[in-house]
């Protein structure tokens, strides 16, 4: 009898083996977006008090966070391997977008580095600081880079 027990709870119990958490199906490190949040709260309150503990300043930043923390976790749903793909394409367009920036460039506070869209300003270094290393890593991959 203890060994039908046993064998019974085996089998019920394999799905709580197989059943795979939030954090998995979202693709997020659950103890990294944790330290994130916190680093941001304190973020958060370190402008409270340099703004002389201005809510406006708080509020807007806390939304500009909310929207980031959006835009990750958007963006950790797209598979590695469409990354891959696009990676030497963005990076291709970011250059494009760099030498824009040295032909029409438009200054801000001394220095030549937006660039002006209808509708909008953008400043392309940030883009390359994101795709670099995925193309490095694309091109490592592939075999373009020896490896060190």
């Amino acid at each position: 009898m203890t060994k039908d027990f046993s064998r019974s709870m085996q089998n019920s119990s394999s799905h709580l083996r197989n059943r795979r958490s939030i954090w998995s199906y979202t693709h997020l490190d659950a103890p990294l977006l944790v330290l994130l949040m916190i680093l941001c709260c304190f973020g958060l309150f370190v402008l409270y008090s340099a703004s002389a503990e201005d809510s406006g300043y708080v509020y807007r930043q806390a939304v500009r966070m909310g929207i980031g923390f959006a835009a990750m976790i958007v963006i950790a749903q797209i598979s590695p391997s469409l990354l891959e793909r696009w990676a030497p394409w963005v990076y291709a367009l970011g250059v494009i977008l760099l030498i824009c920036v040295l032909l029409f460039g438009v200054g801000a506070k001394g220095a030549q580095r937006w660039l002006a869209l209808p509708g909008i300003r953008i400043q392309p270094s940030e883009i390359i600081k994101v795709v670099l290393p995925l193309t490095v890593a694309f091109c490592l991959r592939v075999g373009l880079c020896p490896r060190p």
